[in-house]
């Protein structure tokens, strides 16, 4: 998980590179990529798009921030859920944005970290926010938001974004 967050720290250094890129390929990618972690062993990962779009935007920060919402979900897993599961759905609620849902069946977030969730603080059982924080100063970078919503057995947390992005991080 370092190496992830020294990715979205260096995410930055993306500048503003914009290129177009498939959702779709990238929904898989991102799934493709988790599913090799050795905390993955065991989890199925499901993925869809509801549309092959393409996305003009900053790849490598919607990647980032995508990988790091996924690799989450792997690692917060419910350890005693038999099937665990994550679930990554790309939607275009309209013409101009494009949203990706992260859902898991996993232990969820604590009630008492819910407010400060995307804010980096200091931690002593490993929930330490610098991860998502960086997710939410990233996506916001590229005129996205990123937020969490409790789920019956889990968490689902979700990027929004513009389709054409003429300006990123």
């Amino acid at each position: 998980r370092i190496e992830e967050l020294g990715e979205l720290i260096d995410l930055d250094a993306a500048g503003s590179h914009v290129n177009e890129f498939s959702i779709s390929e990238m929904v898989e990618g991102v799934a493709t990529y988790q599913a090799q972690r050795p905390e993955a062993n065991g989890v199925q990962i499901e993925t869809h798009a509801s549309a092959n779009k393409m996305i003009r935007g900053n790849r490598a920060i919607l990647r980032g921030c995508l990988d790091h919402l996924v690799g989450n979900a792997i690692t917060y897993r419910d350890q005693s859920e038999l099937l665990p599961m994550v679930s990554v759905y790309a939607d275009f609620p309209s013409e101009q944005e494009c949203v990706v849902t992260v859902r898991d069946n996993g232990v969820g977030v604590p009630d008492n970290r819910r407010e400060n969730l995307f804010e980096a603080r200091s931690g002593s059982q490993g929930f330490t926010g610098v991860g998502l924080s960086l997710v939410r100063q990233n996506i916001q970078a590229c005129g996205g938001s990123v937020s969490y919503s409790p789920v019956i057995g889990g968490s689902a947390f979700e990027l929004r974004f513009p389709i054409d992005s003429s300006v990123a991080a």
